[in-house]
């Protein structure tokens, strides 16, 4: 949060009474969200998402190739970035929103106000998400219709899709606060929590795999019904035995339950959000 913001916020120091934990809230997802809207992160996810779309509608046409007759099929190319957009939404709106306040020292101006952390908390979360899903609304809102006007019918799966998106979006904010709440800097803050969600937990996944093991209750893992929901019928496991110098390898191949996927990421969700509190709740200035 800004100076500016803080000061706006210390005005309730001075009033006879104090508003409400709700209109606290709002105040604070309001200038939060404000901050965002302004920011050149959201300029800069927005042209990020403008170079997908222009490349995955684009190409095709350019190599002389037609659009996929089946909508699902179209779908599929937007959607299989969708959870790169997510990740750095992660990255962008939430891994920095606690650290900053201590590091910025904005904190000083803040906490003295007669706002109670969690409302802060609740405040700033809402803002990321709010600003995360202008970038997944719009982006949705594309693919949408692209396969209205290129197949003529938009699939139910599409919108299963989005919500699979909407739940991987807030179960992943809540473990981006997390970090943000345990880090000391910005920079730290923001660099772990894209390689942990980009490349730390698929590596982990990989090696799960190649052992045998179902990775279920890893998050990025879970997202892959985002994308999967889009395959009719619902993939099923697939395990694969080679013969090499007599020896006899099985290669997995697993795919995330939708069911299992969605309790996993509410987990995530309300855990990683509870600790955060626990730890921006004691957390101090220096």
């Amino acid at each position: 949060m800004v100076q500016g913001e803080s000061q706006e916020l210390a005005l309730f120091q001075g009033q006879t009474t104090v508003p409400s934990d709700f209109q606290q809230y709002l105040s604070v997802v309001r200038y939060e969200t404000l901050k965002y809207l302004r920011s050149k992160r959201l300029l800069a996810i927005l042209i990020i998402l403008a170079l997908i779309i222009g490349l995955i509608l684009s190409i095709p046409p350019a190599l002389g190739h037609d659009y996929p007759d089946d909508a699902l099929e179209f779908a599929g190319l937007f959607i299989s970035f969708a959870g790169i957009l997510v990740i750095l939404c992660f990255t962008f709106f939430g891994a920095d929103a606690i650290v900053s306040e201590f590091q910025q020292k904005t904190g000083y101006l803040l906490f003295p106000n007669p706002l109670k952390r969690i409302v802060i908390l609740f405040g700033k979360f809402t803002a990321s998400f709010l600003a995360s899903m202008l970038v997944i609304i719009i982006y949705y809102g594309v693919v949408v219709i692209s396969i209205g006007a290129v197949n003529h019918s938009v699939p139910g799966e599409v919108g299963l899709s989005l919500l699979f998106c909407v739940m991987y979006l807030l179960s992943g904010l809540s473990i981006a606060y997390l970090l943000s709440s345990l880090m000391k800097g910005t920079t730290g803050a923001n660099v772990l929590t894209f390689f942990l969600f980009f490349l730390i937990l698929p590596i982990i996944e990989s090696v799960f795999t190649f052992a045998g093991v179902k990775p279920s209750l890893s998050i990025t893992f879970a997202s892959g019904i985002i994308y999967f929901i889009l395959v009719v019928p619902y993939p099923k496991d697939i395990v694969e035995e080679f013969t090499m110098g007599g020896d006899t390898i099985e290669i997995h191949q697993f795919y995330p339950e939708v069911a299992l996927s969605l309790l996993v990421m509410f987990f995530y969700l309300i855990i990683a959000f509870l600790l955060t509190y626990f730890i921006f709740e004691r957390k101090e200035m220096k």
